[in-house]
C-alpha cells in the first residue's frame, strides 16, 4: 500500500512539473509574414493552456508589432494575426495543402497549416482570440469571455 502511494505521489508530481514546464516555456517566433490585412506568425511552440496563450499575446503584442514592423495600412485599420506552429519546418509545396510564402526564394517555402490561434477584432474594436473550438473576447473591463464556436450545422 505504501509503495502504491509513493508511486502515485511521484506520478502526480511529475505531471505537475510537466504542466508547469509546458505553461512556462518561452515562445520562439520563427518568422512573421504580412499582407495588407493579415499577418502570419510562425512559432516553434506556444504555451499549453488557452489562457497562457492569450497572456503571452497580450504581453508581447506591442513588441512583436514593433520588432517586425507590422503596419495596419488598410481601411479597417487593424490586422488579423494567424499564429501557426512551425511543425516540420519549411517544406516544398507538394500535393499537401500548405501555406506558402512568396518572400522565401527556395523550393522549401511552405509550412503545414497547423493553425494554433487567431487574434482579431470585432466591429466595436474589441480584441478576440480564436483557439481550437472557443472564442475568447476581451471585454471593455479587460476580462475574458469564453464562448464555444458554432460548428457548421449547429442550430442555436
Amino acid at each position: 500500500m505504501i509503495k502504491r502511494s509513493i508511486l502515485l505521489l511521484i506520478i502526480i508530481l511529475a505531471a505537475v512539473v510537466m504542466i508547469r514546464y509546458m505553461a512556462d516555456r518561452s515562445v520562439n517566433i520563427i518568422a512573421v509574414y504580412q499582407n495588407p490585412y493579415t499577418a502570419a506568425v510562425i512559432v516553434e511552440s506556444l504555451p499549453w493552456r488557452d489562457r497562457d496563450k492569450i497572456a503571452w499575446w497580450r504581453n508581447n503584442e506591442k513588441r512583436l508589432i514593433q520588432r517586425y514592423s507590422l503596419k495596419t495600412d488598410n481601411p479597417r485599420g487593424a490586422l488579423d494575426y494567424f499564429v501557426y506552429a512551425f511543425g516540420e519546418g519549411y517544406q516544398p509545396e507538394g500535393k499537401t495543402d500548405r501555406l506558402c510564402f512568396d518572400e522565401i526564394q527556395s523550393p522549401a517555402r511552405c509550412i503545414d497549416k497547423n493553425l494554433r490561434m487567431v487574434v482579431t477584432q470585432n466591429r466595436a474594436g474589441e480584441q478576440m482570440f480564436l483557439i481550437d473550438k472557443y472564442r475568447y473576447q476581451v471585454m471593455r473591463d479587460g476580462e475574458l469571455q469564453k464562448q464555444p464556436l458554432i460548428e457548421p450545422g449547429d442550430i442555436r
